[in-house]
């Protein structure tokens, strides 16, 4: 297999934390073949913070258009037969790139590799570490009782439950496989990784590698931090799927997608509840229930309704008996 790795870091606005994630890549035990950072129209002081490491990367300057667009002019101008994605605000550890190539030279037949990650929480500029994260297949694992083994024997199966592979900073995937399913879809300003990864999992077996190799910066900067958006662009990517038929050919994954589907929906409805939107609320929870006519929908209607109606009239009474 070769062993030539192309690593693509965009970046917008990233002055205080895009060093460190370059840094991550030059340590690695395995050189990749190239870093290119793509600028994404930049305002602060990244290109002075990207300067610093003269002919060690190559810089695309590009209008700003958003990740989607900033890794796919990054893939174009890349070389190797393998890529690898690196956000701006992430690390790799030293052996990342060594142990994915190790693990993929064993499994031919797959395409795509993608390992553990624990997430920091911090502010870009000072990082405050947890004593023990979590790390997020864990956190996977306790919410869908499955485990990385079960996510490498059906790929496709476990991206219906949810984005199990989490961040694009984990994967190494070969360029044939790219060019074969498609680049980053820029019309998602989230969630844009997931329906890659389903994309992916349709023509190929993935290596899930249950180790920890990537540590992700949490801040107020992450995209991922609207938690309202992150489910409104999840639900749009499975809703394509859906109809589009991704899932038909497999049989129960069309009404397991389905019920996923639903499952979202739910968690928007419960999001804009606490937000205080109740009528987009209200329409979420019908919008669910509709998703899939079955009894367990109709029981997860039953759950989310109830609890949220218990609630809303015990504050209005609590609000009466103060005034």
């Amino acid at each position: 297999m070769n062993t030539d790795v192309s690593v693509i870091i965009p970046v917008f606005n990233g002055e205080a934390f895009v060093g460190r994630a370059i840094d991550s890549v030059l340590r690695q035990t395995h050189p990749a073949t190239e870093i290119i950072v793509v600028d994404d129209g930049s305002t602060d002081g990244t290109a002075q913070a990207l300067a610093r490491f003269g002919d060690r990367i190559r810089v695309l300057h590009t209008p700003n258009r958003g990740v989607s667009s900033a890794r796919n002019s990054g893939f174009a101008a890349s070389t190797g037969s393998l890529v690898a994605f690196l956000d701006a605000d992430d690390e790799w550890y030293d052996d990342k790139l060594a142990r994915q190539l190790e693990v993929l030279a064993r499994h031919p037949r797959s395409a795509l590799c993608c390992c553990d990650y624990v997430v920091q929480n911090g502010t870009a500029d000072d990082p405050q570490p947890q004593p023990h994260p979590q790390s997020h297949f864990a956190l996977v694992a306790a919410r869908t009782g499955t485990r990385p083994d079960d996510w490498m024997r059906d790929p496709l199966a476990a991206l219906v439950q949810g984005n199990v592979i989490g961040t694009t900073s984990t994967v190494l995937v070969k360029r044939a496989l790219l060019n074969t399913v498609g680049l980053f879809h820029s019309r998602y300003k989230q969630a844009e990784d997931y329906d890659l990864w389903i994309r992916c999992a349709l023509v190929t077996e993935f290596v899930v590698m249950d180790e920890v190799l990537l540590k992700k910066i949490g801040h107020d900067g992450n995209l991922t931090n609207d938690q309202i958006e992150t489910f409104l662009y999840h639900e749009t990517v499975l809703g394509a799927h859906l109809a589009g038929r991704t899932f038909a050919a497999h049989g129960a994954l069309q009404s397991a997608a389905r019920l996923a589907l639903a499952q979202t929906r739910y968690q928007l409805a419960n999001l804009f509840y606490e937000a205080r939107r109740y009528a987009e609320s209200g329409r979420y929870y019908l919008k669910a229930l509709r998703t899939q006519a079955s009894p367990r929908n109709v029981g997860l209607f039953l759950h989310y309704t109830s609890r949220k109606l218990v609630r809303t009239l015990s504050l209005g009474a609590i609000r009466a008996k103060a005034a």
